[in-house]
């Protein structure tokens, strides 16, 4: 019984794929992490481009994301 429905599962996205060739579909995009469009990457870029006017862009965020306020990092760890 399992064969039978591994069977079916494979016959069925066979379909889907002729189907979607026939129908001159674009391929899905890569959910691959790995790939060029990730969040994480434009997130690297616009941190980057945000510390070009802000040298502490960073910070800022990490401070304003903890509710912390006109402290310094030194005050934040303990090391004051």
């Amino acid at each position: 019984m399992a064969q039978a429905a591994m069977q079916a599962g494979a016959q069925g996205k066979y379909e889907v794929r002729r189907l979607a060739s026939a129908c001159e579909f674009p391929p899905p995009a890569p959910a691959c992490p790995l790939s060029e469009n990730t969040h994480r990457r434009r997130m690297k870029e616009l941190l980057a481009e945000m510390e070009k006017d802000c040298r502490k862009a960073k910070w800022n965020l990490v401070r304003a994301a903890l509710g912390l306020r006109n402290s310094t990092s030194a005050e934040h760890m303990g090391r004051n």
